[in-house]
Protein backbone atom coordinates (compact mmCIF):
# COMPACT_ATOMS: atom_id res chain seq x y z
CA UNK A 1 0.00 0.00 0.00
CA UNK A 2 1.12 3.63 -0.90
CA UNK A 3 1.23 6.11 2.19
CA UNK A 4 1.86 3.22 4.29
CA UNK A 5 -1.58 2.92 5.73
CA UNK A 6 -4.07 0.41 6.60
CA UNK A 7 -7.65 0.40 5.73
CA UNK A 8 -9.64 0.10 8.82
CA UNK A 9 -11.81 -2.73 9.26
CA UNK A 10 -14.02 -1.92 12.39
CA UNK A 11 -16.55 -0.21 14.15
CA UNK A 12 -17.09 3.01 15.97
CA UNK A 13 -19.68 2.78 18.76
CA UNK A 14 -19.09 6.37 20.00
CA UNK A 15 -18.14 9.51 18.07
CA UNK A 16 -18.07 12.37 19.15
CA UNK A 17 -16.97 15.83 17.95
CA UNK A 18 -15.50 18.61 20.33
CA UNK A 19 -14.97 22.55 19.30
CA UNK A 20 -12.02 22.33 21.76
CA UNK A 21 -9.50 20.47 22.60
CA UNK A 22 -10.21 18.06 25.68
CA UNK A 23 -8.42 17.94 29.05
CA UNK A 24 -6.64 14.96 30.17
CA UNK A 25 -9.25 14.73 33.24
CA UNK A 26 -12.07 15.08 30.67
CA UNK A 27 -10.80 12.16 28.64
CA UNK A 28 -10.41 10.22 31.75
CA UNK A 29 -14.30 11.23 32.51
CA UNK A 30 -15.55 9.80 29.44
CA UNK A 31 -13.25 6.66 29.20
CA UNK A 32 -14.42 5.39 32.68
CA UNK A 33 -18.17 6.52 31.94
CA UNK A 34 -18.91 5.05 28.55
CA UNK A 35 -21.55 6.75 26.18
CA UNK A 36 -23.64 8.35 28.97
CA UNK A 37 -21.21 10.61 30.61
CA UNK A 38 -21.73 14.37 28.96
CA UNK A 39 -19.15 16.96 29.31
CA UNK A 40 -20.26 20.52 30.46
CA UNK A 41 -20.79 22.86 26.83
Amino acid sequence: MQGGSLPFDGQLDDIRIYGRALSTVEISTLADGGAEKQLPR
